[in-house]
């Protein structure tokens, strides 16, 4: 697919069902984390999940920060025929990309229980809240650089790779929810393996 000479019809439908389409399957498998765990662990399940949220909101929104940023100076370049100069933006997006979130990884495994307090998890629901982050914290890594890496392969014109990449971790989630949390009865920690294998299946895809 060529952005410069391509059909934009063709080219916006691609990219808008590839858009469309991953936003749904994402809002689909995280709610069925909470499903699992709520039917599993009760509503105090489902609010220890709620206390790791905004934590997934920050380390995604700094994903999109560097890698939408670096992907439009990207294509800008590429437009221009500067192709190398579009590929120094994408490796300097991946490398910041890459410190930042070996840094925000290292802080959260070390601040554990202090952050999830800090979001909400009470005496209550911090037990809850740990057995699930216990798997996700130490991938946090995967959800920031999976928004580096989809901005800058949307731009390269493989937007549906991008879908296929979600598509794949987020029905492995699914599956693994059910089968980790009721099959292994390993409850709230099954749903946060489930989740971690899906995050790092899917960025191991794009």
């Amino acid at each position: 697919m060529n952005l410069l000479t391509g059909s934009i019809g063709k080219i916006f439908r691609k990219y808008m069902i590839s858009a469309c389409g991953s936003a749904l399957i994402v809002s689909i498998y995280s709610m069925v984390d909470i499903m699992c765990v709520g039917q599993y662990e009760g509503p105090g399940g489902a609010a220890a999940l709620a206390c790791i949220t905004p934590m997934w909101s920050i380390f995604i929104s700094i994903g999109m920060l560097f890698g939408i940023g670096g992907a439009v100076r990207m294509s800008f370049c590429r437009g221009e025929g500067r192709k190398d100069d579009g590929d120094r933006y994408f490796t300097v997006s991946l490398i910041v990309g890459l410190i930042l979130s070996a840094l925000i990884t290292a802080g959260a495994i070390t601040f554990h229980e202090p952050l999830l307090r800090l979001f909400g998890a009470d005496d209550s629901l911090i037990q809850c809240a740990m057995e699930y982050s216990k798997w996700i914290f130490p991938v946090l890594s995967c959800f920031l650089m999976a928004q580096v890496l989809m901005a800058f392969i949307r731009n390269d014109g493989a937007p549906m790779l991008c879908t296929a990449a979600i598509l794949t971790g987020g029905v492995l989630n699914m599956v693994l929810d059910v089968l980790f949390v009721f099959g292994f009865d390993m409850g709230a920690g099954g749903a946060g393996l489930a989740t971690a294998i899906g995050q790092t299946v899917g960025i191991l895809i794009l």
